[in-house]
């Protein structure tokens, strides 16, 4: 059976399954430490916002679980982003998520530092952006 195509079904269907396949594959186990990451990163930010005051060390404690929440928080959303978008002549790579999380974080948690000093302005943001980009 030909399609309009002129090629075979099973052709076409071969093509199509292909298309559909993720190319950033996260596996459950990943996305359960992911998520389990981004539940005790919140939690530590929270009791850290409600229960400490505001000196240097509690700082740094802040900015750190945040980043472990952001990441935890963005990588899923990260695979998710590619499991839809993804071009299918892209090598698999497991930790593609994660890295890309972890990067997205690295530019929030650095845009927070210097809003936090009052440096931050758009050319710096803009700055940073387009060095974590590259």
């Amino acid at each position: 059976m030909l399609t309009q195509a002129g090629l075979p079904a099973a052709q076409v269907l071969e093509y199509n399954v292909g298309m559909a396949g993720s190319r950033v594959k996260v596996s459950r186990i990943q996305l359960r430490l992911l998520l389990l990451l981004a539940t005790l990163g919140w939690l530590g930010v929270g009791s850290i916002v409600l229960s400490t005051p505001p000196t240097l060390v509690n700082q740094m404690a802040f900015f750190g679980l945040l980043f472990v929440a952001l990441v935890g928080t963005v990588s899923p959303l990260a695979a998710a982003w590619h499991a839809r978008f993804a071009s299918p002549h892209v090598p698999e790579d497991r930790w593609r998520a994660v890295r890309e999380g972890a990067l997205m974080s690295l530019f929030l948690i650095t845009c927070l530092w210097l809003q936090m000093t009052r440096a931050l302005d758009w050319a710096n943001a803009l700055l940073i952006f387009g060095a974590v980009v590259l």
